[in-house]
């Protein structure tokens, strides 16, 4: 294209309806992010996130595991909502951006505790580091659902393994 000004009009409509398609699109992305799953609100945590892993494994090149004690957990129906985004977040992050080909996932509940563990073996990252940088919403709406339960995140780095502890007072 030239850049006489008819060429630049078109120019300036397409780059506007690219930003109305990015606003858009990440509209899309908060609203279907903030919907509870149906599987977790009629039958609880543990049968939602085996069915996501289910699906993950399926369709990515990583294995998910997932490791209870109780399927019949029971906890808040809001805390529930906030673990299961915590777990899709951080399993979105490992497809995405670790090339794990391995992750699994305990979950433990103590008295009044609710105990996440993730290992996986993929690349070794800097969690504190990658929060500081990072550009997109991941690492940061993961971050702020830890602050919203009053988690505590521990990351390890072992020699074959990521570890990502996360306690959740109930």
């Amino acid at each position: 294209m030239s850049f006489d000004e008819q060429n630049q009009e078109k120019i300036n409509y397409i780059k506007h309806l690219e930003q109305s398609i990015d606003l858009a699109t990440k509209s899309i992305k908060d609203i279907s992010y903030s919907l509870m799953p149906s599987k977790l609100k009629l039958e609880g945590l543990i049968p939602a996130v085996s069915e996501r892993f289910a699906t993950l494994s399926k369709g990515s090149q990583t294995y998910f595991e997932l490791e209870y004690e109780d399927e019949e957990l029971v906890i808040d129906e809001n805390i529930a909502y906030q673990v299961y985004r915590i777990i899709q977040e951080i399993t979105n992050n490992l497809i995405k951006h670790n090339r794990a080909s391995y992750c699994k996932l305990s979950i433990i509940v103590n008295k009044n505790t609710l105990k996440l563990t993730f290992e996986d073996d993929g690349e070794h990252f800097n969690y504190k580091m990658a929060l500081n940088n990072s550009g997109g919403m991941g690492l940061l709406g993961l971050n702020e659902r830890l602050k919203s339960t009053n988690a505590k995140l521990k990351h390890i780095v072992s020699e074959n393994l990521n570890i990502f502890k996360i306690t959740i007072e109930l």
